[in-house]
């Protein structure tokens, strides 16, 4: 004996409705957050051209008191000077504060923590000086005369 198909019977639940999905209002996407106040701080450092070395960063050290005290100072521009056959943005700059460590490339302007800042500028008098007393045209030798003068 065959099976006969009964007609479907629609039934309507009031309810149902209610339950049905409805989409969500589309919100903006957030600007990601920095995980905590350690990112906060690099975040405030880090500029075009300067970068924190994040693998040699140790937490809850001096390095962390360092990273903190930098991210408060006034910001300097200044640019880091290259040396001969240096390609401008190619050439880089090591800095160690209490040991944290920044990575800066040369020849280009940055936007450097004032202290930052003042270490490259010592470490740039420190390499164009280192020598000035053996140079052969030094203004006087160590009796007090020219070169010229010793050479007759």
């Amino acid at each position: 004996m065959p099976r006969q198909k009964k007609a479907p019977v629609k039934v309507e639940v009031p309810e149902a409705k209610a339950l049905e999905a409805t989409p969500a209002p589309v919100e903006a996407p957030k600007p990601s957050a920095p995980r905590d106040k350690v990112e906060e701080a690099i975040a405030r450092i880090e500029v075009p051209g300067l970068k924190v070395d994040r693998e040699k960063f140790s937490r809850g050290g001096k390095a962390e008191k360092m990273l903190y005290s930098l991210a408060e100072q006034p910001k300097v521009r200044t640019s880091l000077p290259l040396r001969f056959k240096e390609k401008r943005g190619q050439a880089v700059a090591y800095a160690c504060l209490n040991g944290f460590r920044l990575i800066a490339l040369k020849g280009v302007h940055l936007d450097l923590p004032e202290q930052v800042a003042q270490l490259f500028e010592d470490m740039h008098y420190a390499e164009t000086t280192a020598g000035d007393g053996f140079s052969v045209n030094r203004e006087k030798s160590d009796k007090g005369i020219t070169l010229q003068q010793a050479l007759g």
